[in-house]
């Protein structure tokens, strides 16, 4: 079971009612000091990823961010990357791994990956956000696995 601020992508399959990769949203007023993830990449994805923060209300497009870091400094900002790769790429080089099981019990070693904002991100209204989402039809022939999650306060 995933709760709160947590979100697990991987393998959709219809017939085993998985559903498509969720959306990780986080609503204000919080503050989050950091993401982190938590891979298993037997292979990894050809998945793109997005994150936007933005309130209720916003009117045009959002600015794009040049860097991860950038999505804590606008109120109504994207940070979009073509691959899976990439957006771990910005996260830091896996420092240490925890053992999980699969559905079947099966355990896998994931690598944990983090990004610390500096200063941390905050939504300080109720109507503020923060999205994170993935391209769900680019998981369905991957045997990947990926716990997102926004620690915060």
């Amino acid at each position: 079971m995933v709760t709160g601020r947590v979100v697990r992508w991987q393998r959709e399959e219809a017939g085993q009612e998985i559903p498509a990769p969720p959306t990780l949203i986080v609503r204000g007023p919080t503050s989050i000091p950091r993401l982190v993830a938590a891979t298993f990449l037997p292979d990894t994805p050809a998945a793109a990823v997005d994150l936007l923060r933005t309130f209720d209300g916003a009117s045009g497009p959002p600015a794009v961010a040049a860097a991860l870091q950038d999505l804590a400094t606008a109120p109504h900002i994207r940070r979009s990357y073509a691959s899976l790769a990439a957006f771990l790429a910005d996260l830091t080089t896996p420092v240490d791994a925890v053992e999980l099981a699969d559905l079947d019990g099966n355990p896998g070693s994931y690598e944990l990956r983090t990004f610390t904002f500096g200063p941390a991100l905050d939504l300080p209204r109720p109507g503020d956000r923060l999205e994170i989402s993935t391209s769900a039809g680019a998981w369905i022939a991957s045997n990947a696995v990926l716990y997102l999650r926004a620690e915060g306060a």
